[in-house]
């Protein structure tokens, strides 16, 4: 295995300095006069990624070009920085998917003639599933093309001795379209879909036990309530096409909201600390490559990192710019991740002292990078906007642009970060 590939060994590649052709889109890192301004909006750097390098999807040129575009920014505040390579494979959300809805539909097919063949593909299932969850095992990756993807984060030492670490990142990348995801009005209704391919596909799982056990594995007669809990397994397949259909596609969106909101405000909360360092604490930002393939650069980096982040907190940040409430996310269930106290304790604290209005929510749809981080024992939480019905605006879609997002919530979130540092430096000074 090339060393590039693994995430904890020590010669994984970093590029504090310099950069090299094939890492840069045509457009070139702005340079510090650019970068430092006297009053710059936090939007400015959103504008600028958009405009200028455009979609990043994971493991593309693009992704790496804006990584160098923040290592620049970084070292042009006297702040040191380095990007790290690391091993993707772009299409492993779409491959995940595909898999899971793949073995369905072929389950579901080869229900009537072969009952066994129908519980081979359901187990199949079953074990990508468990593997990608449980044992960080990416089998659909495994026959998918591979690329390189960067993360990027600098460190500011605090003005006198270190006793705590803070953490603020969010991932670079972009996703690739999913029309299903484009309106948040939507989202209750895939939610309810979900709901029903998981029963759709734990009844064909027990029709298939069924038949076996009853001997019935070539064919014999089917009863009314056999034909009605089929009927179910159909609308299951109904909605697993619904997901093949619309949900893979190879366009990446813009990514302004999700997560250039996030990048924005980390790097903002850096600009501003360098001119005004905390007394005991050292604050590092970091931008995530390759979030939207399965959290793969959150991933990298807390292995990479593991030792020296046992005594630090990560606060996550993830699509801040849109309309609605901040959040802190207390787990994820998909990840079976349940964020630490301590964590939460701390960005509730700092809301508090800052004014700014926080709810919690436990996460029952998608992930963050900060379940990288919890279930790894490593103190994580996650900060997300979310709108009234609690989803995102353009999700996925086209329209992630910068025309929606808002100054006034990226100024609100790079406040709740300020107020994160100044509570834990008092702490730190007992």
């Amino acid at each position: 295995m090339d060393s590039t590939q693994r995430p904890d060994g020590p010669a994984a590649e970093t590029r504090p300095t310099g950069t090299t052709a094939e890492d840069l889109s045509p457009a070139s890192p702005a340079s510090a006069a650019e970068t430092v301004g006297a009053n710059p909006r936090v939007r400015d750097l959103i504008d600028e990624l958009c405009r200028e390098v455009g979609p990043r999807p994971s493991g593309s040129a693009a992704e790496a070009a804006a990584a160098e575009r923040l290592r620049a920014r970084l070292e042009a505040w006297g702040l040191p920085a380095a990007t790290e390579r690391f091993r993707t494979t772009p299409f492993g959300l779409q491959g995940l998917l595909a898999t899971m809805g793949g073995c369905y539909l072929l389950a579901l097919g080869v229900y009537f003639v072969c009952p066994y063949g129908a519980l081979s593909f359901l187990g199949l299932a079953i074990l990508v599933l468990l593997a990608h969850r449980a044992l960080d095992l990416d089998l659909p990756a495994l026959f998918l093309p591979a690329a390189d993807s960067t993360n990027v984060h600098g460190t500011l030492a605090p003005a006198g001795e270190r006793r705590r670490t803070v953490l603020f990142a969010g991932h670079i990348d972009s996703a690739f379209r999913m029309p299903l995801l484009a309106r948040a009005s939507w989202f209750p209704w895939l939610s309810r879909g979900m709901l029903l391919f998981f029963v759709s596909y734990l009844t064909l799982l027990g029709l298939s036990v069924a038949r076996i056990a009853a001997g019935h594995v070539g064919g014999g007669p089917r009863g009314p309530v056999e034909w009605a809990l089929l009927g179910l397994c159909g609308l299951g397949a109904a909605f697993a096409l619904l997901v093949l259909g619309g949900m893979i596609r190879r366009d990446a969106v813009p990514g302004a909201n999700d997560n250039l909101s996030a990048v924005a405000t980390a790097w903002e909360t850096a600009r501003r600390l360098a001119t005004d360092r905390p007394r005991h604490v050292e604050v590092r930002v970091v931008a995530f490559g390759s979030e939207e393939a399965g959290l793969k650069g959150s991933r990298d980096f807390a292995l990479r990192h593991r030792d020296e982040l046992r005594d630090a907190v990560l606060v996550n940040l993830e699509s801040l710019g849109q309309s609605g409430r901040l959040h802190v996310l207390t787990g994820e269930m998909l990840a079976g991740a349940r964020h630490a106290p301590e964590a939460l304790r701390l960005v509730e604290d700092a809301a508090r002292d800052a004014g700014i209005p926080l709810a919690r929510k436990y996460l029952t749809h998608g992930l963050t990078d900060a379940a990288s981080f919890s279930t790894r024992g490593l103190p994580a939480a996650s900060l997300i906007r979310l709108n009234d019905a609690g989803f995102l605006d353009h999700y996925h879609s086209p329209g992630d642009s910068p025309e929606h997002v808002r100054e006034e919530h990226l100024e609100e979130a790079v406040r709740l970060c300020l107020a994160v540092v100044s509570r834990l430096d008092r702490e730190a000074a007992g």
